[in-house]
C-alpha cells in the first residue's frame, strides 16, 4: 500500500517537521518523534507497535498497583488491545503521537513520582497534553510539572505558519470552527459512545477520578476537529473502573467487547 494512503493530515505535518520545516501550533510543540523517527515510515510503524505493547503491559501493572487481582489486571491490557480505536485507527495510521503519548503517560503513572516527572517531561516533548494525561492516570498533580517541556518550546522556539486555509481557520477560531463540526456528534452514538465497546460498563463503577479524567479528555473536542481521538485518551481510567467490577459481571462484558461487531457500528471521527 502507498505510504501516503496511511498518512493522516497530522502525519503529513510530522513528516514536514522531520525535514526541518517549522509547523504551526500545536504541532510545533510535538517535535520529539519527528526528530527521532524522521520520515522513515517503518520506524513510525514499529514505534506504534512498541507503544501498543507498552500500554498493554503498563495497564496490567497500573491495575495491579491499585489493588486489582492479577487475572483481572491482565484483562485490563487485553481490553485495551480490543478497542476499535486501536485496531481501526491507530494501527492503520501509525504516524501520529497519540499512542506514544498514552504509553509515556501510563509509564509515568506506574513509576515513583520523581521518575514520573521525568517521563512527563519527555512526554511533553511528544505531545503537549501528555503530562496532563499522566497526572490524571496517576491522580497525582506533581506530574503536571512535565508541562514545563512544551512551555519552554513555546517560549523559545519559533513556530511556523499553517499553509492549509481550512486548518488555519480552525487554529485561528478553534471554538467556533470545532463546534460547527462537532456540535452534532454528541447525538451520534456511533461516535460518542460505541467506540468504547465493552468499556461502556465503566458507568457501573463511577469515581471522581473517572469523571474528572473523562471531562478533561473531552475538553479538547471544543477546539479541535477530532472527536474520538481526544476522549479515547481516558481509556486507562475507564479500563481500571471496568476491571474492578465483580468477576461474574466481567465475563459478559469481555465477551461483548470482543464478540460484537463493533467495526460495523462505530464511526471514528
Amino acid at each position: 500500500m502507498n505510504q501516503d494512503c496511511l498518512l493522516s493530515p497530522d502525519g503529513q505535518r510530522y513528516f514536514l517537521m522531520a525535514e526541518g520545516r517549522p509547523q504551526a501550533m500545536p504541532y510545533h510543540l510535538r517535535w520529539f518523534l519527528p526528530k527521532v523517527l524522521g520520515k522513515d515510515f517503518e520506524r513510525w510503524r514499529l514505534w506504534t507497535q512498541v507503544a501498543l505493547a507498552t500500554i498493554c503491559w503498563a495497564l496490567v501493572l497500573y491495575a495491579w498497583q491499585r489493588g486489582v487481582p492479577l487475572p483481572q489486571a491482565i484483562l485490563a491490557g487485553v481490553l485495551f488491545a480490543g478497542l476499535p480505536s486501536v485496531w481501526m485507527y491507530w494501527l492503520k495510521l501509525p504516524v501520529l503521537t497519540d499512542m506514544a503519548s498514552m504509553a509515556i503517560a501510563l509509564l509515568a503513572a506506574v513509576v515513583p513520582t520523581p521518575w514520573g516527572v521525568l517521563l512527563a517531561l519527555l512526554g511533553g516533548c511528544i505531545r503537549e497534553g501528555t503530562p496532563v494525561y499522566a497526572a490524571l492516570y496517576a491522580w497525582n498533580p506533581w506530574l503536571l510539572l512535565g508541562l514545563a517541556a512544551p512551555a519552554v518550546r513555546f517560549l523559545f522556539w519559533k513556530h511556523g505558519i499553517e499553509a492549509d486555509p481550512r486548518v488555519k481557520a480552525l487554529l485561528d477560531n478553534p471554538v467556533k470552527t470545532s463546534w460547527a463540526r462537532n456540535g452534532g456528534r454528541w447525538k451520534d452514538l456511533r461516535i460518542s459512545l460505541l467506540p468504547w465497546a465493552g468499556l461502556l460498563a465503566a458507568v457501573f463503577h463511577p469515581s471522581c477520578q473517572l469523571l474528572v479524567s473523562y471531562a478533561v479528555c473531552c475538553a479538547p473536542i471544543f477546539r479541535s476537529h477530532d472527536f474520538v481521538r481526544h476522549y479515547i485518551m481516558a481509556a486507562p481510567v475507564l479500563i481500571l473502573a471496568v476491571v474492578q467490577l465483580p468477576l461474574w459481571f466481567l465475563i459478559p462484558i469481555t465477551a461483548a467487547h470482543f464478540a460484537l461487531p463493533w467495526h460495523r457500528w462505530v464511526r471514528l471521527a
